[in-house]
């Protein structure tokens, strides 16, 4: 046992190497952009479809549609994926169709595709116009498959049972003796051994059915993030479900293993849930793992230690009353975590106070906090309960209630994991768009354009200019632009080899950036760019408000950390000062002790 703590920590360091090569999944490969736009109306045909994700997707589950105003289906050309680095699926995606020569019409492109890091299905609708107005279709959503959402909160469950079945081991070790003791033990050995055996078999029906939804061979579906994440959790599942049959069986396995079960499972389950669209950072990564230690194992220790007071011989009063006492300073310490980690991880999740309100995400979260409000509040009447007087009736029906409420928290956690996140960009204040440049080798010049900000209206064409040759034919004395069939500008001269010229944007879609460059003693060089300009994201009314809660949630999440740190920290420090005088009377009582109390306190009311 004294060799537990280096062994987790040499079991994290495993981990997070293991899953180093591929960045941590972020739940949901949502559509950040697409060129055209929802809602364009294009003056020429667009050669191809880019629809652009947040992370990495499945190429052969990707389903591309393309109809016209009555119904005909347009042949989509050779699709690819386009990515900065294909081995890392944490980075931003592109899927570019190619298109044929389109008519004047209204287009409605359906899609689909998966995440590549943890197989969540997302789908949508953008409508544009060649020469035609069209209205947008405002149509971005994640299929929640029923199956899908059941499997995953089943599967929380179970984890939560085994995770939570060690807490409660413990707990009825310090208030428990004698037959009750070992009674209680074996209705939670029992359990936990249910929940532990079950939750492997519940991961592998879990990629079954996402498997059997792609429309692809499991070979691309484990070949990105997913797979190193799901191994990393089966082998802790089985790590888990070995120590809780060696339990049974009155076998013991080290106790060390049961901490590297708990490792593993924690941080692989939190590698596959929601993450920010940049990827998460190892702190990110330790909140995850840590919000789901604690969470599941308040849930699930809760569970266990009902199903004790239910048909174990723990339903005495005093056996009650002993269990909360000795739980409580557990239950507390599990609670302040999953609050301030829930706080965090709902900062990358939530992108404004009106997502929260108006997506499913946000109302499934939004329900899922009242009910651990619900949860804390209970626990904190238990707290005061078993410190109060001990010849009133234990609180059995309340714990139930509590048990009932955070193991429908754990079902809304697995909905929450199965449904896009709520960070729509049209729930949000958005920044101008500004993209990159476009690149040309001319003879002996190497030039890149752009437009910035790419929208609509009033824009700076920005010109690099360099020459390759060395000593340059002849110096590079103007440049100049032209949008379009727009009016010629001509450039001024920034500095290093960089050019700007005011220009004016009309129209949504594709047009060309002619740009002349002319230099001393030499013919002008002339060189078109093809260039497209996205429409702006659909605009949503603002119900209450698009200002981004991140900085809010996070300054919050720190804010508390800090207060409970603190507090655990000054009741530590008294516990340790007042130890050596009353270390009897800083011990969780006894049912033995409690049942000595409600018989004196029964004697003194019958005087």
């Amino acid at each position: 046992m004294r060799k537990a703590p280096s062994v987790v920590l040499l079991v994290l360091v495993a981990a997070f190497a293991v899953l180093g090569g591929a960045a941590p999944a972020a739940g949901h490969a949502y559509l950040v952009g697409s060129n055209p736009a929802d809602g364009d109306r294009l003056t020429g045909a667009p050669p191809e479809l880019r629809l652009d994700f947040s992370e990495h997707v499945v190429l052969a589950a990707t389903r591309i549609e393309v109809r016209t105003a009555d119904g005909r289906e347009v042949a989509v050309g050779d699709v690819r994926l386009e990515t900065k680095d294909a081995g890392d699926t944490e980075e931003p995606a592109t899927i570019v169709a190619a298109l044929p020569d389109l008519r004047a019409d209204a287009y409605r492109v359906s899609w689909e595709t998966l995440s590549s890091d943890d197989l969540h299905r997302t789908s949508g609708l953008i409508v544009f116009g060649v020469g035609r107005n069209v209205a947008p279709a405002a149509s971005v959503t994640s299929t929640t498959r029923p199956e899908e959402a059941l499997l995953r909160g089943a599967l929380l469950a179970c984890i939560a049972v085994a995770l939570g079945g060690l807490v409660a081991r413990r707990v009825l070790l310090r208030a428990l003796t004698g037959p009750s003791a070992d009674a209680a033990q074996r209705v939670v050995t029992r359990l936990a051994v249910v929940g532990a055996s079950a939750a492997p078999l519940l991961a592998i029906a879990l990629f079954a059915v996402q498997w059997a939804a792609s429309g692809t061979g499991p070979a691309d579906l484990l070949v990105g993030g997913y797979g190193p994440r799901a191994a990393v959790r089966l082998a802790g599942l089985l790590v888990l479900c070995a120590v809780w049959w060696s339990w049974r069986r009155r076998s013991v396995l080290p106790g060390r293993a049961a901490a590297v079960a708990c490792v593993l499972v924690s941080v692989g389950t939190g590698l596959m849930g929601h993450a920010p669209s940049g990827g998460r950072n190892l702190v990110h990564v330790v909140v995850a793992s840590a919000h789901v230690a604690a969470a599941l194992s308040w849930a699930g220790a809760l569970v266990c230690l009902a199903a004790a007071m239910l048909w174990g011989s723990a339903r005495r009063a005093p056996d009650v009353l002993a269990t909360l006492h000795a739980f409580g300073p557990a239950a507390g310490a599990c609670l302040g975590v999953t609050v301030v980690t829930g706080i965090y991880l709902s900062s990358d999740t939530v992108v404004s106070v009106d997502a929260a309100v108006l997506t499913t995400y946000g109302r499934t979260l939004i329900l899922k906090v009242l009910l651990v409000a619900v949860a804390g509040a209970l626990g904190l009447w238990h707290h005061r309960r078993v410190r109060g007087p001990h010849d009133l009736d234990p609180p059995r029906r309340t714990v139930l209630a509590e048990a009932g409420v955070l193991l429908a928290v754990v079902g809304l956690a697995g909905l929450l994991a199965s449904t896009a996140t709520a960070t729509d960009p049209a729930f949000a204040r958005q920044a101008p768009v500004s993209v990159g440049q476009v690149s040309r080798q001319v003879t002996d010049l190497q030039l890149a354009a752009g437009l910035s900000p790419n929208r609509r209206g009033d824009a700076l064409a920005v010109v690099d200019v360099f020459d390759t040759r060395r000593p340059a034919p002849g110096p590079v004395v103007g440049v100049d632009v032209r949008l379009g069939g727009g009016p010629h500008a001509a450039a001024e001269r920034l500095g290093d080899g960089r050019w700007s010229a005011p220009v004016r944007i009309d129209a949504a879609g594709p047009t060309t950036i002619t740009v002349t460059v002319l230099r001393a003693g030499m013919p002008p060089t002339v060189t078109d760019f093809r260039w497209t300009v996205p429409g702006a994201h659909p605009a949503r009314g603002v119900l209450i408000s698009h200002t981004p809660v991140r900085p809010l949630l996070r300054w919050s999440a720190a804010a508390l950390a800090g207060v409970l740190l603190a507090g655990w920290t000054i009741v530590g420090r008294r516990g340790r000062a007042r130890r050596p005088a009353h270390a009897q009377d800083l011990r969780p009582p006894r049912a033995d002790e409690l049942d000595d109390r409600l018989d004196d306190g029964m004697t003194a009311r019958e005087r």
